[in-house]
């Protein structure tokens, strides 16, 4: 059983890591969306590269994200202190960003992590 779950975990690294374009990578996580608007939903257990915690966010229409991906919720790695509480509504524009190390990589998939570059709470 052990030598099943170990090739199966060899082969899933090994489709990850031929699938990757370093090209379309650095396009998509330069690439900014502006304004959307969006209720902070919460912390996730998962923390950021400098130790932060990521908050997830839902959106009110879903984004496209590389490989064509949909997403309605995504995970914000540098969310402003006063914009943590549940159900706060807020306008942000984002770009993808370094998804956290350790649960979250396991978790998550590398798209759903993102960092805000401009956001500001909505009435």
């Amino acid at each position: 059983m052990k030598k099943v779950a170990f090739a199966l975990l060899v082969f899933m690294i090994s489709i990850s890591i031929s699938s990757c374009s370093s090209d379309d990578d650095n396009t998509n996580k330069s690439k900014i969306i502006e304004n959307l608007s969006a209720t902070v939903k919460g912390q996730i257990s998962c923390q950021t590269i400098s130790n932060g915690f990521v908050y997830e966010i839902e959106l009110d229409e879903a984004i496209e994200v590389s490989g064509g991906s949909m997403l309605k919720s995504i995970g914000i790695t540098n969310l402003p202190e006063n914009l943590k509480s549940n159900g706060t509504r807020i306008r942000i524009s984002i770009r993808q960003t370094e998804f956290p190390d350790g649960l979250c990589a396991t978790i998550y998939s590398p798209e759903y992590f993102f960092e805000n570059t401009r956001v500001s709470s909505t009435p």
